[in-house]
């Protein structure tokens, strides 16, 4: 894998030197540097000749055809968001969604790279993480984009979840500002797979390695990656490095839940310490499901603090959170 890296880099300078002397290697996009490290592929920066910006997977073919995990992951995406609409559809939205879909994939043969390209939309949420002012919340009280984010976040995972799928890799990175959307302003992008057993491993639950062994992704892995999330906008800090037993402070809060939230929480606040007290149990089982999100009360507080512009989504909404 290490390898393989090494060798898209290479391949990628060499592209890169090739497109400042006026020669793309795909038609309509102009990379830029290397974005971040994605797991199994390098991700790149992009623009497109609409001036669109992309980020663009790239992951190296041992054969003469694309590499059967970026295609893996454009099939999952694509079969994703034709559950998606069928559900939605049925609760009266029309192409609104909560995800990203606009994904496209291209096989150059003669580098034996595959390039997987997906707009960004603005600001992800990591990126707005440093403006503490946004995500405040004062007694008991929450800002008006705090709400708003949980509303949408709450929401998005629990049409996923309806119609039987997950995220799998929900992080800050994967949830993105649209503001050309009224109904959906957050969506979630970069989906993992059924075969996608990578993960991020701050977001990951621990039962995600049992005895060694890799399991696959559930809906309650998104519950917990959920409850960290929550933890680090509110706290502006990660609870623990990794949900495992080498990690001592997640050692010390699996040995007493209860009083590792009220020391590094520290608000008094009874209905967030009971929310990531349930989102972040160390057993599945006992784990709170999205329905069960959307009935405590740290959740109804931000429902009931925050107005959706979209009479659409508010119809959605209302169908959701009061069934």
């Amino acid at each position: 894998m290490v390898a393989d890296k090494e060798l898209v880099r290479r391949k990628m300078d060499w592209v890169l030197t090739n497109q400042k002397q006026g020669r793309r290697i795909l038609t309509g996009v102009e990379f830029g540097p290397e974005f971040s490290d994605g797991g199994f592929a390098v991700v790149f920066s992009g623009v497109l000749d609409n001036l669109q910006k992309v980020a663009v997977k790239v992951r190296h073919a041992t054969g003469t055809r694309p590499d059967r995990s970026l295609f893996r992951e454009l099939e999952h995406q694509r079969n994703l968001c034709r559950a998606l609409k069928r559900y939605l559809g049925g609760m009266g939205m029309d192409d609104e969604m909560p995800v990203l879909t606009e994904m496209c994939l291209e096989f150059v043969p003669e580098l034996n790279l595959t390039f997987l390209c997906m707009p960004l939309l603005g600001q992800d949420l990591f990126s707005t993480l440093s403006d503490r002012e946004l995500y405040l919340m004062q007694d008991r009280k929450m800002s008006h984009s705090l709400a708003e984010l949980l509303v949408h976040l709450i929401t998005a995972l629990a049409i996923l979840h309806a119609t039987g799928r997950f995220h799998g890799d929900l992080k800050p990175e994967n949830v993105c500002r649209d503001h050309r959307d009224a109904a959906f302003p957050w969506k979630l992008i970069d989906f993992a797979s059924t075969w996608d057993t990578a993960g991020t491993p701050l977001y990951t639950a621990p039962e995600h390695r049992c005895n060694g062994c890799v399991v696959a992704f559930t809906q309650k892995r998104d519950m917990w990656a959920l409850g960290i999330m929550v933890w680090g906008l509110l706290c502006f800090e990660e609870p623990w490095h990794l949900a495992r037993k080498s990690d001592k402070r997640f050692n010390k809060y699996v040995r007493s839940p209860r009083d590792f939230v009220d020391y590094h929480v520290g608000r008094g606040d009874d209905d967030l310490d009971a929310f990531l007290l349930g989102v972040l149990h160390p057993e599945p089982s006992k784990r709170l499901c999205i329905s069960e999100v959307m009935g405590t009360a740290f959740a109804r507080r931000a429902f009931g603090s925050y107005t959706s512009p979209s009479v659409k989504f508010k119809n959605l909404a209302e169908k959701l959170w009061n069934p």
